[in-house]
């Protein structure tokens, strides 16, 4: 198994950054696999047209085709099979700022990211028995949209990303970085960026002769350093970073009818991942000499699946009121992820392309979710509703096989940063005639234990909440019926560090100081992402 997160590779080509990457919460062992617990544990609006216009509800209200992935006692409201199929056009636009410099970019998506099936068997009400029946549905949801597109460009003023490299080329040792050089072929490729840069003659070592008080040789230490006639400041540096698809599930669920009291329900979720994701850096010194410059590009792609259990009951008192509740195991996922991608450089006017190539397999076990929700009913006019859902993402787990500690650094780091949020969804409807109105608000929590603690040790602070608005409109007949839902999900903050901080570093050969990186602050983009989606519901019932 070859293992990537733990080397340069992670700072370019991995995630979004939106915690304090220099304070102790981070355990000096991790391999960045935190930030992947916490992407697959992430829940975003799913479900039909109907329940997304209303923000998302459904633990108690019942009776929708989503209940099969919301709440399964929903199900036992159901009367008549159905089946319903929802599209979806959105747009990903992001602003990112960027040592002063700003930029915007947008994609386009489409899919479809709901549909499924009811079989009711729901009693006659001339039919006798406390028990009523119940039904069972079968549906696939888009429960992540990882969809994103930001553009980030600025002139670097403090160092080079090369800096970086010898600042690890020193943690990974020369013997290593010899070794991969010697055995490097266009069929493996690099399994990390540092190796891809002393092969590329980026990076080199100068050493250090170290000698005992009688002047006798001990050893000769080894230290990677950057070309000294290279220049290491005022680059232009850009990055292109595309993020495609999302979390997906298949649900079977059954709910069932007690007295049209108590329903009750329970099913089985099948998870599935898809995260595709390009990058390409681009770095060119603004002064001439040797170096011209560097382009990486990479494609990484994760893919997994998994499965949950779901239980609910939703108690109706009266015909106005309706209490529920749902509990979601955690999810254990399985994930193979893979990187390809190229290391160009132009040193002293030859250009050199090398490959990257590397993969893993990982699994891990997402925080379980537990979702208590009200829904009061005014007549044949409409309703109104709100719930929320309890979530503890330092509960995330990562797992190694036996006797392999690989990622006990990174469950330490989730135990340490992450925290139990609570998600909130309020919504209504308000019907008149076939005509139906919604509207509907989400609110999901910053998931980080140190809340509006600034990520990056600057003067200003980040709420990494999320806020969802939504509004909806629907018809409906005895036999058929059309749902649309708009989603907004505005100025969602994060902060991308292409690559980390370098640390002075300098030896002392002959009575001379020669610096052997050029140190200074890690590189930090601030996104501001816009994420809408635009959704279409058909359905029809069949049946009773």
């Amino acid at each position: 198994m070859k293992i990537f997160k733990n080397t340069s590779i992670i700072f370019l080509f991995c995630f979004f950054i939106s915690i304090n990457h220099y304070g102790q919460t981070i355990s000096a062992n991790s391999n960045g696999y935190f930030a992947d617990a916490l992407r697959y544990s992430q829940r975003s609006l799913s479900g039909s047209s109907r329940v997304q216009g209303m923000g998302g509800v459904g633990v108690a209200t019942g009776a929708d085709i989503s209940s099969i992935n919301i709440n399964p006692a929903g199900l036992g409201l159901i009367r008549k099979g159905e089946m319903s199929i929802t599209g979806s056009i959105g747009s990903a636009a992001s602003n990112s700022v960027y040592f002063g410099n700003n930029n915007s970019d947008m994609r386009l998506f489409a899919g479809i990211p709901n549909f499924g099936i009811i079989f009711s068997g729901a009693k006659d009400d001339l039919q006798e028995g406390d028990f009523r029946g119940g039904s069972f549905g079968i549906s696939f949801s888009k429960i992540n949209n990882f969809q994103s597109q930001v553009n980030l460009d600025g002139l670097n003023p403090n160092n080079s990303i090369n800096d970086y490299f010898a600042q690890q080329g020193e943690v990974i040792g020369q013997t290593s970085l010899d070794r991969q050089s010697e055995n490097f072929s266009s069929s493996t490729g690099f399994n990390n960026l540092t190796g891809a840069a002393y092969y590329s003659k980026l990076i080199d070592v100068a050493y250090r002769i170290n000698t005992n008080q009688q002047g006798n040789i001990i050893d000769t230490t080894f230290l990677p350093h950057i070309w000294s006639t290279y220049s290491l400041f005022n680059l232009q540096q850009s990055e292109i970073i595309k993020i495609k698809n999302g979390m997906y599930q298949w649900d079977f669920s059954y709910g069932a009818n007690y007295k049209d009291k108590i329903y009750f329900g329970i099913g089985l979720g099948l998870t599935r991942i898809n995260y595709r994701r390009s990058n390409e850096f681009q770095e060119t010194p603004t002064q001439a000499g040797r170096y011209d410059g560097l382009n990486l590009f990479s494609s990484y792609t994760a893919r997994g699946g998994g499965v949950n259990l779901k239980g609910g009951i939703i108690f109706r008192p009266n015909d106005a009121v309706r209490i529920g509740i749902n509990f979601t195991t955690p999810t254990y996922l399985s994930i193979n992820e893979n990187l390809s991608g190229d290391f160009t450089s132009t040193v002293n006017g030859e250009k050199l392309t090398v490959p990257l190539l590397n993969s893993n397999a990982f699994t891990m076990m997402s925080p379980m979710r537990v979702s208590p929700g009200i829904a009061f009913f005014l007549g044949k006019r409409g309703m109104i509703s709100g719930e929320f859902e309890v979530v503890n993402y330092a509960s995330a787990r990562l797992f190694n096989s036996p006797g392999n500690n690989f990622y006990k650094g990174d469950n330490q780091t989730i135990s340490n940063i992450y925290q139990t949020t609570a998600n909130i969804k309020l919504g209504a409807e308000f019907r008149y005639e076939m005509l139906r109105f919604r509207a509907g608000y989400a609110f999901y929590g910053d998931p980080y234990s140190n809340g509006k603690v600034t990520p990056f040790a600057t003067t200003t602070g980040m709420d990494r909440s999320t806020n969802a608005f939504t509004l909806g409109f629907g018809v409906r007949n005895s036999d058929m019926y059309f749902d649309a839902a708009l989603i907004i999900y505005p100025n969602v903050i994060s902060y991308y560090q292409v690559y980390d901080k370098v640390n002075e570093n300098i030896i002392n050969a002959n009575g001379t100081i020669i610096p052997l990186v050029t140190p200074g602050p890690a590189p930090i983009a601030e996104i501001k992402n816009n994420l809408t989606t635009l959704n279409f519901t058909i359905g029809t019932y069949f049946g009773q």
